[in-house]
């Protein structure tokens, strides 16, 4: 078997718990699965568009949530009457979205398996709603930030909820095909869409309103959501299981590892306020570490592993490395572009945001590069290479910027690149680990691509602010060359993460490439059967 088959038929085996499933069915069709009735093919085919758009704003939603908090620090800052040693805190403003939208989203994804992903997707936007419009409120909160920063962690719990929900209905209701593909690109491509979506509207409330109603119209986004998938999405076949499935959910592992992973994102977010001197980082860096070894070890014990890493391939195990390492350096370009435009160039919120509308619009073509790679059955590694080296690339131009350079010099040039990152990257991982699970792990398959996608961008900015704050201490503080400096240290930090994406997914189709060739020899050694030659 050549790897082009193998990677779009992996065998259950390779990633499922340990405990035997029941046997493999016969997928059906889609439309099979979207309309059971004889309707007219227009309306199925409307109904199916229906579908996907609604399953797919969970990608746009999250990522729209993901940057709103990036315009408004200088505003946020204001409301809350921060002193100008406190402003390091302000990268709280995304990454406590970002820490609960990683840490949840195994837990999310396995409650889908057992629950329904139908049921916990519309959760996950009731949820996101009731939260959004929390966070808008807390500004009428003025002591501290503090529950603002808890506001923004529950909102990334409800987006924890959608991505791996999502990606396993559309795993679901779609076999391994063509239309999978289109289907799965088309919701890569949300990602960009969300991010100009969620700096524009953030930059308009914060700019000429206030910034609470960047959360408040979002509560009002997410609720209309929340009803239209009640009504549209279909009803997914559980499988039924036994009533002591609940209890045999890994409670304990699941517990140490959110603890560990929080407290993990957590150090690497305040070291930047005093670095490893405080006796409070260094010991949360330690317990960190405690609580993810101990989940490691009962995940390795349990009979259902929240995360069965035995059974899993070194495929999956490769694609989750460069999509971690990849996503990123994502992060800590898109958070020091914004820095850079509104510190160093003095621009407004609303230019700035404008500046990354070419996102979106590259996002569009890179969606169908991406389909384009798919349907020439390009082996997922060598995809996989094809995005990291876009972030790669634009990790370079943002440690070249300089203060005097127009935008249309190394800003728009990496402003339209990255979108091939985005929309290559994630969309290859995921159809990876998709067509490689049975139907009932599809909420775990998708888990784990989004867990190494937003536990990347969790860290990133926090990593690089870290070592800027070594290199410069008070190049952050300034507004000139010393500043535009912070920002080739923190693009220098974007080019090692990249690096090593982009070395790994070197790797990994090296030795993709050298085992097919093996597969390839070993079947021409086979002896013919008497059979094959009559």
């Amino acid at each position: 078997m050549s790897f082009h088959e193998s990677e779009e038929t992996l065998t259950s085996s390779k990633l499922q718990p340990h405990e035997p499933t029941s046997p493999v069915k016969v997928v059906p069709s889609h439309n099979e699965i979207l309309s059971k009735t004889d309707e007219h093919p227009l309306n199925m085919q409307f109904k199916e568009i229906i579908i996907v758009l609604l399953i797919s704003s969970g990608q746009f939603i999250s990522l729209l949530g993901a940057v709103q908090g990036i315009p408004q620090m200088a505003s946020i800052a204001s409301t809350f009457s921060l002193r100008p040693d406190q402003n390091l805190e302000l990268g709280w403003c995304n990454a406590a979205y970002a820490t609960t939208a990683t840490t949840f989203v195994i837990i999310a994804g396995k409650l889908g398996d057992i629950n329904g992903h139908k049921n916990m997707f519309i959760f996950g936007y009731a949820w996101l709603t009731l939260w959004s419009l929390l966070t808008g409120f807390s500004k009428y909160a003025k002591a501290n930030a503090v529950f603002f920063y808890f506001c923004r962690g529950a909102q990334g719990i409800g987006s924890a909820f959608l991505t791996p929900t999502g990606l396993a209905l559309l795993g679901k209701h779609y076999p391994p095909c063509k239309r999978k593909n289109y289907v799965f690109s088309f919701y890569g491509a949300c990602g960009p869409f969300g991010i100009v979506a969620g700096s524009v509207f953030s930059a308009l409330f914060t700019q000429l309103t206030t910034w609470a109603w960047t959360y408040w119209s979002m509560a009002v986004t997410c609720l209309i959501i929340t009803i239209l998938s009640y009504i549209f999405i279909p009803k997914d076949n559980t499988p039924k299981r036994e009533r002591s499935a609940f209890y045999s959910f890994d409670y304990v592992g699941g517990f140490c590892g959110i603890t560990g992973m929080i407290l993990f994102s957590v150090v690497w977010n305040q070291a930047p306020l005093s670095h490893f001197k405080a006796p409070y980082v260094y010991s949360l860096l330690i317990v960190s570490v405690v609580f993810m070894t101990m989940a490691l070890i009962i995940d390795s014990r349990v009979k259902d592993p929240l995360i069965p890493w035995k059974s899993m391939c070194s495929n999956v195990i490769k694609a989750l490395i460069v999509v971690f390492f990849g996503f990123l350096g994502f992060t800590i370009w898109l958070f020091y572009s914004w820095r850079f435009y509104l510190v160093a160039k003095n621009d407004s919120l609303l230019l700035a945001a404008a500046k990354f509308i070419p996102l979106g619009i590259s996002g569009i073509f890179a969606a169908c590069f991406s389909v384009l790679l798919l349907n020439k059955k390009v082996p997922v590694q060598l995809r996989l290479l094809t995005a990291v080296c876009a972030f790669l690339i634009c990790a370079i131009l943002i440690s070249t910027m300089t203060l005097q350079e127009t935008y249309w010099g190394n800003a728009f040039v990496a402003t339209v690149i990255i979108a091939i990152g985005l929309d290559v990257a994630f969309p290859s991982a995921t159809l990876l680990l998709s067509n490689g699970v049975l139907n009932e792990q599809q909420g775990l398959a998708a888990a784990l691509a989004a867990t190494a996608l937003n536990y990347g961008t969790a860290l990133g900015p926090g990593v690089a602010t870290l070592i800027i704050t070594y290199q410069c201490d008070d190049c952050l503080a300034r507004s000139d060359g010393r500043f535009v400096h912070a920002v080739h240290i923190a693009g220098y930090v974007a080019i090692g993460t990249a690096g090593i994406a982009v070395v790994v997914a070197i790797f990994g189709s090296i030795t993709e490439y050298y085992k097919e060739r093996m597969d390839d020899l070993r079947e021409k050694k086979r002896p013919i059967s008497s059979e094959q030659t009559v």
